[in-house]
């Protein structure tokens, strides 16, 4: 029809195309049931092959646009949902580790960079390999997010960069979470785990049956006849979105105006949509709160919205990789992914079984998925070994999320620090980035320590 633009409906419509296909796969395909790899991840390889280069009717620029924004809406999305944080030491320990991770990953990233700037790679971007941390710990949508501000920095290809290092982390995430399983099963290192015939089918094949007992996803806070309530939830995510728009526009507008230096800081204020958008969702729950009217939000709606996000945003994401664009760092990026993931792994293993007091193969099976891909893999291969979820493993695993949120945050702040040195001070900010992120950790594991010691005391008194 003349005048009329169908293109992002196309679009939305082949990513759902892909995520019922996926679904399908998952719950007919024993193999992949198996290695838990999620319909989102599927849906985005089928996006990637059939979408983008067999049929080419995906564009990669239009999907990490949506990436972007998806990002920003899920990050909405959790930050209306009003927070339940538990600061009990499970969580704050899971915290403390993850937190831990993240930045062991971005300080192997940074000196995997230093090490080739300084050998055959003179000219790469210098925060490269920030984004093996942000690939890994974080999601997809940072990781874009991030690596597409860099691109007018000078980084050829960062928002293709960091998708490519969030679909190894995924990879690394199931591929090394069940062996993991089997690992703890043999050495009987598991406390619930009574045999994989005792979990029930859903978790495997990802449709809750028909005779199966179904959770509820929310619950109604409006009268159907005035608005509908998931209608409400909605709304008021896109007006936080407004808010957060307004505000980014108005803020790298003014900074334009200050020269070069006004614009690069610009740039890297865009690229943080979704930290801006989760602090002023946090802010307008405070105001419903405030106002007593905080009731019209619905915790399982919002849930469910996120959930909703982050399944198109990954296979957007995964879909959006363009082969050409990483074709000059692919040998780089195999490299540091693998060391990545292998130390990793020998971190999350070491950092649990010392730091956790309890259910530590749980804890530890958990933060793998999550530090090298998101808290659904983290859930997803706990679920395997706590079918029920009886262990607190899960519960402080979301919580911890949420902390790690705001704790982690000098990391994502950090990570700039390289590329604004880009292209005549790349040494000199890799090793302040690396200074002050040694700082971090130090920093960070003595709270935990003076934490840990006052919790003891507590309960030695108790």
């Amino acid at each position: 029809m003349e005048g009329i633009s169908w293109d992002s409906l196309i679009d939305f419509a082949y990513l759902s195309l892909f995520l019922l296909i996926a679904t399908l796969i998952r719950s007919r395909v024993r193999f992949i049931q198996r290695i838990l790899v999620p319909s989102n991840i599927i849906a985005g390889m089928l996006g990637l092959f059939f979408g983008q280069h067999l049929f080419d009717v995906l564009d990669t620029e239009s999907l990490g646009n949506y990436v972007y924004h998806l990002l920003t809406a899920a990050y909405i999305a959790m930050g209306l949902r009003g927070s339940r944080v538990k600061r009990g030491y499970g969580a704050v320990t899971t915290m403390t580790i993850h937190c831990q991770i993240f930045a062991v990953q971005g300080l192997l990233g940074l000196l995997f960079t230093l090490l080739l700037i300084l050998t055959y790679f003179p000219h790469l971007f210098p925060s490269f390999g920030i984004q093996l941390v942000m690939g890994f710990g974080q999601n997809p949508g940072v990781a874009y997010s991030l690596g597409k501000t860099w691109e007018g920095m000078g980084f050829v290809g960062g928002g293709q960069v960091g998708l490519a290092f969030a679909a190894l982390g995924f990879l690394f995430a199931y591929g090394f979470g069940i062996v993991l399983i089997n690992w703890g099963v043999r050495r009987n290192k598991t406390v619930l785990f009574k045999g994989y015939d005792q979990i029930p089918p859903s978790v495997f094949s990802g449709i809750v049956g028909r005779m199966e007992k179904k959770k509820e996803a929310g619950r109604l806070t409006t009268a159907s006849e005035a608005i509908d309530t998931l209608t409400l939830q909605v709304a008021l995510i896109g007006l936080v979105f407004l808010v957060t728009y307004l505000f980014i526009t108005t803020v790298t507008g003014a900074l334009a105006g200050l020269g070069d230096a006004g614009k690069d800081f610009a740039s890297l204020i865009g690229g943080f949509a979704f930290v801006f958008g989760a602090i002023f969702a946090i802010f307008a729950h405070l105001l419903l709160r405030r106002l007593r009217i905080d009731h019209i939000v619905d915790r399982g709606l919002m849930t469910r919205l996120s959930g909703l996000f982050i399944d198109f945003m990954v296979c957007a994401a995964i879909s959006a990789i363009s082969f050409t664009m990483i074709r000059a760092y692919w040998k780089e990026i195999l490299i540091l992914a693998a060391v990545g993931g292998l130390v990793t792994l020998v971190l999350v293993n070491v950092l649990s079984n010392r730091m956790h007091i309890d259910h530590k193969f749980e804890r530890m099976l958990a933060s793998f998925g999550l530090v090298t891909g998101t808290v659904s893999s983290g859930l997803a291969l706990l679920r395997v070994v706590d079918a029920d979820f009886e262990t607190p493993v899960a519960e402080d695993l979301v919580y911890a999320g949420g902390m790690a949120l705001f704790f982690a945050l000098p990391l994502l702040l950090v990570a700039n620090v390289p590329a604004l040195g880009y292209p005549d001070q790349s040494i000199e900010t890799i090793i302040r980035a690396v200074i002050f992120i040694t700082a971090y950790t130090v920093i960070l594991f003595l709270l935990w320590k003076l934490y840990q010691v006052i919790y003891i005391r507590r309960g030695k008194k108790q």
